[in-house]
């Protein structure tokens, strides 16, 4: 009898991979740096060439203070870029939300204790997500993660991550053992 309420609770308890999840929880942020596909200098607007490059995939922007906390959990010398992958936002004439930008990329000034040390880029085709073989989550969706590309343009790591606020010291450590 305990064993079939023990088996019971292991079946309640596990569950599938979540909507924003890889099919496969096994191949999702499984920490090996790879020698994965070199991608183009300039793919969508974005140069992945001189210093290593963070590549953010969301579908919306992230809140800036959220953004904020986890960029500066990052190494200083990487580039970090936001790529957003929903449409265009409609209250943005121009389909660029500048709220997140470097402080000198911005149309209005920013006080100088905040600074938003990445560029935001807007990617509804998911270009940078196909240069970076980001893989498609359960839902079909845009996938929610990142990826590290190295200052050679060599991809070192793409992978899912729907918690990424929660999971900056995982960039580091992808970081510090990429070539």
């Amino acid at each position: 009898m305990t064993c079939l309420l023990l088996v019971g609770a292991v079946l309640l308890g596990s569950r599938g991979p979540g909507p924003l999840d890889q099919p496969d929880a096994a191949q999702q942020r499984d920490g090996l740096v790879l020698d994965g596909p070199t991608v183009a200098a300039d793919v969508a607007g974005v140069h992945l060439r001189d210093v290593p490059n963070v590549l953010l995939f969301v579908r919306d922007a992230p809140d800036p203070d959220v953004l904020d906390t986890w960029r500066h959990s990052l190494p200083a010398a990487v580039q970090v870029t936001v790529v957003v992958q929903g449409p265009p936002r409609e209250d943005d004439a121009q389909g660029q939300d500048d709220s997140n930008r470097r402080p000198e990329d911005r149309t209005e000034d920013r006080p100088e204790d905040s600074p938003r040390l990445v560029d935001v880029v807007e990617d509804p085709q998911e270009s940078l997500a196909a240069a970076v073989r980001l893989p498609r989550p359960v839902d079909e969706g845009p996938g929610i993660g990142y990826a590290v590309v190295d200052a050679a343009g060599v991809v070192r790591y793409s992978t899912l991550d729907p918690s990424w606020p929660d999971n900056a010291f995982e960039v580091t450590t992808i970081l510090e053992s990429t070539p």
